[in-house]
This record gives structure tokens, sequence and C-alpha cells, in this order.
């Protein structure tokens, strides 16, 4: 029910409007349904609200990687950092900036930095799937599907529907 569910979070936000968890819900929210603008005035409010968050910049720099402001995602991911070295998923985001850009060279690079072994090879898999070589892509996506076909099923499909595979994106 996500009406529903935009109600109650609309409700919550008029009981506590400054309430850094209820605007990060509002801004995942937002994000998840395509309002991007709304999701990233959500996202600058909260770091005003609580700029020590580091949590709050690595969404920010999500958000804004995916609106290719790359430069503000980078700025963005790197206060992330500074607030608390080595974070999981820094790495991931910044392969992905790298990703957007075209840069699948320098994606790889921050990808194999990345922690989270399930993060680190879905980047290399959609890194090398316009790098190359072919049977580099396919080792990787097949490696993915070998080690976690159940808890990151998406990812495998976000591989494939990366590499035009729109059929096995859906199996």
């Amino acid at each position: 029910d996500w009406k529903g569910c935009q109600a109650l979070f609309q409700r919550a936000r008029e009981i506590a409007p400054d309430d850094v968890e209820v605007l990060q819900s509002l801004s995942w929210f937002a994000s998840a349904f395509g309002r991007i603008d709304e999701a990233l005035a959500l996202a600058r409010r909260i770091v005003e609200l609580d700029p020590l968050h580091f949590g709050c910049y690595l969404w920010l720099a999500i958000l804004l990687a995916n609106s290719a402001s790359y430069d503000d995602a980078e700025s963005a991911l790197a206060t992330a950092l500074k607030l608390k070295p080595a974070i999981p998923r820094h790495f991931a985001t910044l392969g992905r900036i790298r990703l957007y850009q075209g840069r699948f060279a320098d994606a790889i690079a921050a990808f194999e930095r990345e922690p989270l072994e399930w993060e680190r090879k879905t980047g290399i898999a959609l890194a090398l799937a316009r790098l190359g070589p072919a049977a580099a892509s396919d080792a990787a996506l097949q490696e993915m599907v070998a080690n976690h076909a159940h808890g990151a099923a998406i990812k495998i499909a976000e591989i494939h529907a990366y590499r035009n595979e729109l059929d096995a994106a859906f199996e």
C-alpha cells in the first residue's frame, strides 16, 4: 500500500519535521518512485541537520551520481569518507561514478577496493561488460552466480541487464 506508506511518512514529517530518520525515509521513498529532485532536496536537508553522519553523505552521493552530478557526488563521498574511513559501499559508489562517466578502467580500480564482496564483484562485472574482454566479464558474472545467487540475485539481474541480456535478467 504505497499511498498509505506515503501518508504515514508525511504524517511523521508533520509531527517531527526535522527528524533525520523520517527525512531519510522520505528521501528513499521519493527516490524509489523517481522523484529525484525531491529525494535530493530531502538528502541535502538531512546533511544540514546532521552534518556528522557519514550515511547521510553517502546517500547524497548516490543520488547525485544517479543525477549525473558527478563532481558533487565525489565531494559528498569524500565527506562521508572523512567522517568514517573505510565505509562499506564507498568504493562501490566511487566505482559507479566512474562507470557512469565511461571511465571503465578507473571504475574497476575503485571496485577492487570495495570491502563488500558482492558489491566489488558486481561492479567489476559491470565495468568489464564495457571495457572487455568479454571472457573476463563472463567469468565475473559466473563468479557472482556461483557465490551470490541467493543473496544478490538482483545484482546478477543488473549485470545481465547492463550486458543487454534482458531475458537472462528476468530468469
